[in-house]
């Protein structure tokens, strides 16, 4: 990284202005210069890997709202990737032309929503401030950061952001009024004059942004460090009128980039393409000039004070000893020089700061049976900066919520040691992170992790579809198991049972969930079905091929099968566990018509029931006497072809399993048109 630096006599030495810029994709890095009138020019060098990402627009909607004299100003901002609202972005709403309005300025809620109340009618602009979308969460907007809005009489312009996680190479910094001119960023602007770091409440809604001095956007009780950028007023100041931050790379092109309301600028860059060495500078004109002025005399900017080593419990001073020379050094022992008293090492302690920070965490949703991890709770806790080493932490839960038989693993996962044992609901926990060996180094923070019912609805449906049987004719069962609840069911067991007449032949199955697997088990005249989970909405399907039985005399055979359906969990509607079936196995039957036109409707002589012989036979002549067809193993294909119709004779002979053999004699009208 290199730095460029120019030197000037001050133009207006009350008001001398810094910038600070940061460089995003994968390092952020951050630097100062002072200047007024004579450009200063920072070099440096974007790199990064590549990125990925989906273009998603906002949405405008157009909504009626009761108003008298004055109306309202709404929206949501969006997280284009998951989709969900994103709260604790700062958003500014400016009057355009002859609305004379105060600047405000509010945060989205836990909805994303902004809201600006009481406005009157005129033309409006909305600016989302995304600093700490750009630095801290990595989201840029989709296509804008700001719109232009008309408030009309009885009406509102409901204003969306989409912000994605797109990555692009970029540049940012910001411009703040530099009061004790040492080119370090330490100011903020007391807008109560107290002399203290005031959070403002938003409780009743937005305020003028000459009030603002702290928004907590992410809840963790502090302005400072890097995760809290965009928090606090630092004095910042822009300007909308013309664009003052000038970026040129070393390859040629320049760009360039307005300074917002708070001092905030970006740059983004294409970054298969911007890969180099840029400068940043700064160009000052009237507008911004104007606007320095204006902040610089109000008074209000103050230095900050070291709250964060004076008043914070997760701060410690360490002292760090190490080496000024290098740990290896060589020498050459050889006859001319056996010796040498120059091998020095230099040794030097100083005074580090060691902080612990703990982050809040959401570890979401799990069954309250779950015997896996439901989170890692250090994941994104550091010390000294570093991701946090669980050997050298200790974790005290201070609120359980309820939460009964809680353990915590030495990787920092909580388990819950007796599954099932906690209601369904959210459990909102607290627990202190210490350092070891100093117990009195620590820091708070929250967990939110919620159980769900392991209770399912599992539902079964059978149906032979209403087939017509006959003794020996293979047909279908269809078996439906659904799991109607919002549980993964698991060790699913179906048990199919047939009374006597049927044989089982084999059993298919298809899920609308490619992953579920079933193994099936034959037990006489019952089948069982085990699935070892069936996730919340899918659908089961089996199909069922049995074979009916020989039935004795000509009496039909009324045949009835139940399937029933649970699983390791309890079932919240039995009633739907059982399914049963009903049909009948018709005897074996010779027809005496058949009418061979094509229709598919009693086209051939078709003999029901032939497949309870194990071989058969059959012959067929006219009146006169002529053989007109004869087959082995008949498959009731006969259709009378090339015959003209009348009456035909038949002998038909079948061999039962016994071996015995049956023959049947008779008569069959063919009738044609």
């Amino acid at each position: 990284m290199k730095r460029f630096y120019s030197l000037f006599q001050p133009y207006f030495s009350a008001h001398i202005v810094a910038v600070q810029a940061v460089l995003a994709g994968f390092k952020v890095l951050s630097f100062f210069f002072l200047f007024l009138i004579s450009p200063s020019v920072f070099a440096f060098n974007l790199h990064g890997n590549s990125f990925k990402g989906e273009l998603m627009f906002p949405s405008q909607e157009t909504n009626q709202a009761l108003c008298i004299d004055q109306g309202d100003i709404s929206g949501v901002i969006v997280n284009q990737q998951s989709g969900k609202p994103i709260s604790g972005v700062p958003v500014v709403l400016s009057s355009v032309g002859e609305n004379d309005v105060p600047k405000l300025i509010t945060v989205t809620g836990a909805d994303g929503r902004y809201f600006f109340e009481g406005l009157n009618f005129g033309k409006y602009l909305i600016q989302v401030q995304d600093a700490n979308l750009n630095v801290v969460r990595g989201l840029f907007a989709s296509e804008t950061s700001e719109v232009q809005v008309n408030l009309e009489e009885c009406a509102v312009d409901v204003s969306d952001f989409v912000y994605g996680s797109n990555n692009p190479l970029f540049l940012s910094g910001r411009v703040w009024y530099d009061a004790n001119g040492n080119g370090v960023q330490d100011e903020w602007f007391d807008a109560n004059d107290d002399g203290r770091v005031t959070l403002n409440d938003l409780s009743n809604g937005a305020v003028e942004i000459n009030k603002w001095e702290w928004f907590d956007l992410n809840g963790d009780g502090r302005y400072d460090g890097p995760e809290n950028y965009g928090e606090l007023n630092i004095a910042g100041f822009g300007n909308t009128q013309s664009s003052n931050i000038k970026v040129k790379s070393a390859e040629g092109p320049s760009y360039e980039a307005m300074i917002d309301l708070t001092g905030y600028w970006s740059k983004t860059f294409d970054h298969n393409t911007a890969f180099g060495n840029y400068s940043a500078s700064l160009e000052m004109d009237s507008f911004l000039n104007e606007a320095a002025k204006n902040v610089g005399e109000t008074g209000l900017i103050k230095t900050l004070p070291n709250l964060r080593i004076e008043d914070f419990n997760n701060i410690r001073m360490d002292i760090q000893c190490g080496l000024t020379t290098s740990d290896l050094l060589e020498r050459e022992l050889s006859r001319s020089v056996g010796h040498h008293s120059d091998i020095l090492f230099g040794v030097r302690c100083r005074e580090e700061l060691v902080e612990i920070i703990a982050n809040d965490d959401e570890i979401g949703e799990h069954f309250s049976s779950t015997l896996e991890p439901l989170g890692n709770i250090l994941d994104n806790d550091v010390i000294k900066g570093n991701p946090v080493d669980p050997e050298k932490v200790e974790v005290e839960f201070t609120e359980l919520d309820g939460l009964i038989g809680l353990n915590i693993n030495e990787k920092g996962e909580l388990i819950l040691l007796i599954p099932g044992i906690n209601p369904p609901g959210t459990y909102q926990l607290e627990y202190v992170l210490r350092e070891n060996g100093f117990p009195d180094t620590f820091d708070k923070a929250t967990v939110t992790v919620t159980l769900l019912a392991d209770n399912v609805d599992l539902a079964i449906e059978k149906t032979s579809n209403d087939v017509e049987i006959f003794e020996g004719d293979e047909f279908e069962y269809t078996i439906t198991v659904t799991n109607l609840g919002g549980t993964n069911a698991s060790n699913v067991e179906i048990i199919d049972f047939f009374n006597s007449g049927l044989t089982y032949i084999n059993t298919t199955f298809i899920a609308t969930d490619e992953s579920v697997k079933l193994d099936t088990t034959v037990e006489g005249n019952k089948i069982v079905y085990t699935v070892p989970e069936l996730p919340a909405g899918v659908i089961l399907t089996l199909t069922v091929l049995v074979q009916a039985d020989a039935i004795s005399g000509q009496n039909p055979l009324t045949i009835s099968n139940q399937a029933t359906v649970s699983s390791a969990e309890e079932d919240l509607d039995m009633s739907n566990n059982t399914a049963a079936d009903f049909n009948v196995v018709n005897p074996f039957f010779i027809p005496n018509v058949i009418t061979p036109n094509g229709d598919n409707k009693n086209d051939a002589f078709e003999i029901r029931g032939i497949s309870k012989f194990t071989a058969n036979n059959i012959l067929i002549y006219n009146r006169y006497g002529d053989h007109v067809y004869e087959r082995a193993n008949y498959d009731n294909n006969w259709d009378a072809p090339n015959q003209v119709a009348g009456t035909y004779y038949y002998i038909f002979q079948g061999e039962d399993a016994g071996g015995k053999t049956h023959e049947f004699k008779g008569w069959v009208q063919v009738i044609k048109d």
